[in-house]
């Protein structure tokens, strides 16, 4: 019933997984981020734009000094999530 994320905590994220933990690393240290298709827009996808990831600006320099380690795996043919993302 309750998240319990600390220090010591590994989150890992697929697609819009990825996203929600990048956003849970904006407020809470973790041990470490692995992030899998992860992307930082919308997409213009009317369903990712209603998950509400996206309506704020990224604070990435949170992100990174809550996170003690970030890890992204990312395909060059993944037909959803383009490489510039």
């Amino acid at each position: 019933e309750t998240l319990k994320v600390g220090a010591d905590t590994v989150v890992v994220g697929h697609s819009s997984g990825a996203v929600a933990a990048m956003r849970l690393a904006e407020e809470t240290r973790v041990a470490a981020l692995v992030l899998v298709s992860a992307c930082h827009t919308d997409l213009g996808d009317p369903g990712e734009r209603a998950a509400g990831y996206y309506a704020r600006p990224w604070r990435w320099d949170a992100i990174r000094a809550n996170a003690g380690r970030i890890v992204q795996f990312h395909s060059d043919n993944d037909p959803f999530i383009p490489d510039s993302e």
